[in-house]
Formats: C-alpha cells, structure tokens, sequence
C-alpha cells in the first residue's frame, strides 16, 4: 500500500496496458485496476492455449473481462464489511495516458497485489483517488 500522485501513478504503467476503470457506488468516484500486460497474456494463454505477447486482440480482450468480472465480485465482497458498494462501467484502457480519472497532482491511495504463478509473476495494483475514499475514510476508524 502506498500515497502517491495521479501522474506518478499513471507513468508507471505500461503502454500498452490492461487498465480498467471503473464506478464504485456509492463511493465518490472511479477507481484504475491494472494488470500488468505478461499477467494479462498469461490468463489469456491459460484460457486459450494461445496468445500474443504485444496489444490484447478481441478474443483476449473476451478472456481478461472474464477474469475482470471474477475479480470486482471479490471486490465488493472485500467491501461489504466496511460499505456494501456496487461495481458499474468497468472498462479496459490499453493507453493510460487517456484514463484521466483525477487531476495529475491529485493524491491516490495505490494498492498492490503481488501475484505468483509458475511462469508469471507480477504487481496487480489498485489506484483510489483520495477523492473516491474521502467519504468513507471515517468508517475505517470505527
């Protein structure tokens, strides 16, 4: 877990990317989930037998909204003791140069998720502006 800005943030992921975005009600804004590009490719390979290594063609595209999907349900569910929020317009941006969900030097809360497998290794991370989080950072000290 880590404070940094939007725009260092934004800079350090890969271009291409396998960025999305998404809605968190009833939170006050957008929140970046980004999968590194390798770890994208490697669901899409494990899911296909196949895939490449450059830009996410349509099929792979099919693939990793799948694991999305899987993924923001254990998100919500990760939420329920806190806030019981709903997940809406989840989409991928392979260009995170144009996600624009906060201003450069806005604050986000950048939370990394380390994930391990055979041939594939890799940070998850999970990007809240401060302004997502702000009205509910009081229930975290109740």
């Amino acid at each position: 877990m880590d404070q940094t800005t939007y725009a260092e943030f934004i800079m350090s992921l890969s271009n291409p990317s396998a960025s999305y975005t998404f809605n968190v009600a009833p939170l006050n804004g957008p929140v970046v989930l980004d999968f590194p590009l390798h770890i994208a490719h490697y669901f899409t390979k494990q899911a296909m037998d196949e895939g490449s290594d450059g830009a996410l063609n349509e099929e792979e595209r099919g693939v990793l909204n799948t694991v999305l999907k899987n993924v923001l349900k254990e998100f919500e569910a990760f939420w329920a003791p806190v806030e019981k929020v709903q997940v809406s317009n989840a989409m991928l941006e392979t260009n995170p140069e144009v996600i624009g969900i906060a201003e450069p030097g806005d604050t986000v809360v950048l939370i990394g998720f380390e994930i391990h497998f055979q041939h594939a290794n890799g940070v998850v991370s999970l990007a809240y502006p401060y302004k997502t989080l702000e009205s509910v950072l009081p229930k975290f000290s109740e």
